[in-house]
């Protein structure tokens, strides 16, 4: 439920949304069918009406990218794993999961894979190892935030002291704390935010 919130909150226009999630192997299936149920729940609509729980995009612009970087991936070979419904009238875009190893490497679904969809679409990569997940995750010229799930502590410091993000989380995600700074690398940010724990 965190990583779908993560995808899906404000349809997925926030700036440390979850946009791509690599999961090992040996748990990709079961994973995207938690994934695919949660996001079959929710409701794109409109803001006003209290059933909606997905309201639109932005603006077209923010519609057309987003159906470029989807097409893309699918002519790389990736698969529409789950696609809901959205109003036809409006800039709504539906809650979907693209999955599939054509999300795998640098060279292929560049538009899904590295740029900024900022809609509520997630990407789900299956890597054999954390290395891979590692090296895919560092290969964007975006480092925000990044989240590692895992029943390992060790592991996911480990992990996350290797990624080149300004935050990151262990088994949460878009939960920033008043006690540290906010800051990104590369692409993402130009300084800090937050303060001294007592200013």
């Amino acid at each position: 439920a965190s990583v779908a919130s993560g995808a899906y909150y404000n349809a997925g226009q926030g700036c440390c949304a979850i946009e791509r999630v690599y999961v090992h192997r040996d748990v990709y299936e079961s994973f995207v069918e938690a994934l695919v149920s949660e996001a079959a729940k929710l409701r794109a609509g409109d803001p006003a009406d209290e059933t909606t729980t997905l309201g639109p995009l932005v603006s077209r612009e923010a519609l057309r990218r987003v159906e470029a970087h989807v097409n893309d991936a699918v002519r790389s070979g990736a698969s529409v794993l789950f696609r809901g419904k959205a109003p036809a009238e409006g800039y709504f875009h539906p809650a979907m999961v693209v999955g599939g190893d054509a999300l795998r490497g640098s060279q292929r679904a560049r538009l899904m894979t590295r740029a900024e969809s900022f809609a509520p679409v997630a990407a789900v990569i299956p890597v054999h190892d954390d290395e891979e997940a590692i090296e895919a995750m560092n290969d964007t010229s975006y480092g925000l935030t990044a989240s590692v799930y895992t029943s390992d502590g060790a592991a996911a410091e480990s992990i996350l002291g290797r990624l080149d993000v300004g935050t990151g989380y262990w088994n949460a995600c878009n939960v920033p704390s008043a006690n540290l700074p906010w800051t990104g690398r590369r692409g993402s940010g130009g300084g800090s935010g937050g303060c001294t724990l007592g200013e």
